[in-house]
């Protein structure tokens, strides 16, 4: 059995899932500040630096622990060049979120092209 098989086998437990499902929004903000981060080359420190926080600040984020506030999560989105969205959707729309955390590589690549920062026209 695989990791995706055993995940898929907890998430039919209504008590995991929605234990699984409560941290989904921080699953969500630590997957993408890292691969933001990492596509840039920058270490957890130099992120850091550039948001005016510390390096442990940043780990906490990128491993989902904590409750990031607004203001901490829209300094480290400028850092990274992007805009910060919030959006509130349908419980079902965070599969997404917990298919990447699953690494089921379909949903990796899909999440990781929609995370690309647009060029600019040539």
């Amino acid at each position: 059995m695989d990791f995706e098989e055993h995940m898929q086998g907890q998430m039919q437990n209504a008590e995991y899932a929605a234990q699984f499902a409560e941290m989904a929004p921080n699953l969500q903000i630590a997957l993408g500040v890292t691969l933001l981060r990492t596509r840039l080359g920058l270490s957890q420190s130099e992120l850091a630096a550039r948001v005016g926080t510390r390096q442990a600040s940043i780990s906490r984020l990128e491993n989902g622990m904590g409750n990031p506030g607004l203001d901490l999560l829209k300094r480290v989105a400028r850092a990274l060049g992007v805009q910060l969205t919030v959006r509130l959707e349908p419980a079902t729309a965070q599969r997404t979120v917990l298919s990447y955390a699953f690494a089921v590589p379909s949903e990796q690549k899909r999440v990781a092209e929609e995370s690309e920062p647009a060029q600019p026209d040539a």
